[in-house]
């Protein structure tokens, strides 16, 4: 994987520079810190999030960089093999997702939000039980809103129908949604929430706002390739396929990809336009897209800040 000059290699928590663990052996970071599980490269700081499992450290390690200037912080762990599915930042915070008690059961796994301040390092945890959820579709498959206090998952009910949860840390209520036509993502908005449904050569953006009402005069959709071309994106059943969609300036990038080529698009909301799409055919061979990061064509590091 390669951008410009530079070397990429698959993580945990999907691809990141080969020498990106330089900077802080630069800064005397020599040591040995365990396996990066995510790195975030923002225009104005670089964050690192290490799992020591193989000492058995019973904590992560997450530093930040801004300049010369380097932090760090520690955040707790339950067992040894809890995990970091996520980490997103703003301009303030840190957002960790963690699952924890893996390694008993599905049943007793907890998921917890950890927001660290950058600036002063004041952690505070959100905590729910995963089994309130039901059965999330995947451990990408789940966001949590800093302006609301809510995590939302995408899930299976009892008759394997896709559903919404959203779950207020504030008011500890969770409200569920019934999905009657398919999504893969979840979008934040000014004022409010896309729910995405990318396939068959279109997609589609289901329009919801802050308290996860239907606004379906808002629903947008946007063909993007022509009828010609849809023999080639029979769905694949891979489970590695990345769904994520990112939202920047009004204009939704991500993925369709099938079985014998990938689309890769740009299309502007708000003149609900395809701006940008490029087609990638597969080598012979079983080829799997797992994961993609969006840059700035200008700075080179990803758009900043984000949501979700």
């Amino acid at each position: 994987m390669r951008k410009g000059n530079k070397e990429y290699i698959q993580g945990y928590g999907g691809a990141q520079p080969e020498d990106a663990e330089n900077t802080l052996k630069e800064r005397g970071y020599e040591e040995f810190l365990g396996q990066l599980m995510h790195y975030r490269q923002y225009q104005d700081k670089e964050i690192y999030v290490y799992d020591n499992w193989y000492e058995e450290k019973l904590f992560w390690q997450v530093f930040v960089v801004s300049g010369e200037t380097v932090k760090e912080f520690q955040v707790a762990k339950t067992e040894t093999f809890d995990s970091v599915t996520n980490c997103t930042a703003d301009d303030k915070y840190i957002y960790l997702q963690l699952h924890t008690n893996q390694a008993l059961n599905d049943d007793n796994m907890v998921i917890i939000i950890v927001r660290i301040e950058i600036a002063t390092g004041v952690q505070e945890n959100y905590t729910v039980e995963a089994k309130d959820f039901g059965k999330i579709i995947s451990r990408r498959g789940s966001w949590f809103d800093p302006r609301t206090e809510r995590l939302i998952a995408l899930t299976y009910g009892e008759s394997r129908q896709e559903e919404l949860q959203v779950y207020s840390f504030q008011t500890k209520e969770k409200k569920t949604i019934v999905l009657e036509k398919p999504v893969s993502w979840v979008l934040a908005t000014e004022d409010g929430y896309l729910l995405v449904n990318a396939n068959s050569g279109r997609i589609i953006f289901y329009s919801y706002d802050m308290d996860w009402n239907p606004a379906p005069e808002q629903d947008i959709e946007i063909p993007l390739v022509n009828m010609a071309d849809i023999r080639r994106l029979k769905p694949l059943v891979g489970y590695q396929m990345d769904e994520s969609v990112h939202l920047i300036d009004g204009i939704a990038y991500g993925c369709i990809e099938g079985e014998e080529t990938l689309w890769y698009y740009a299309v502007d909301l708000e003149a609900q336009k395809v701006v940008a799409l490029w087609e990638v055919r597969h080598p012979k061979g079983k080829l799997e897209l797992f994961f993609h990061l969006l840059f700035h064509k200008e700075t080179g590091c990803e758009p900043y800040p984000t949501l979700f």
